[in-house]
């Protein structure tokens, strides 16, 4: 079609990582609030995103999963095949409530530094 395309992140082997590196604390460029939990900063809620994806826009994003809830049931079209995503936010509370109450031994003994 007459185009050329350029990759010069690609071709230069710069990864996302030191992209972000670059930004932040060369040119000191505050990255958005969604980089701290999630790995892009696309639409927040991503409707292509997975299960693991989908907890931490529950878990950082209440708003928005309410949100895609919502049009989830309003339009009656699951994202996931086998849970809407009100049966997603049961099993996802549980999953929190469970890393709540994780423990460690270190909670309980010190380590042998201590003594």
């Amino acid at each position: 079609m007459g185009r050329k395309v350029q990759f010069p992140l690609f071709d230069r082997n710069i990864t996302g990582r030191e992209c972000k590196r670059i930004i932040s604390e060369e040119w000191g460029i505050q990255l958005p609030s969604a980089y701290k939990v999630l790995k892009h900063n696309n639409c927040i809620p991503c409707f292509k995103g997975g299960r693991d994806y989908w907890f931490l826009i529950w878990k950082y994003y209440p708003d928005e999963y309410n949100k895609a809830m919502e049009k989830e049931e309003r339009y009656g079209y699951t994202v996931f095949r086998d849970e809407t995503f009100s049966e997603l936010a049961v099993t996802f509370k549980n999953k929190k409530d469970m890393e709540d109450r994780r423990v460690s031994l270190y909670d309980f003994i010190p380590c042998e530094c201590w003594t």
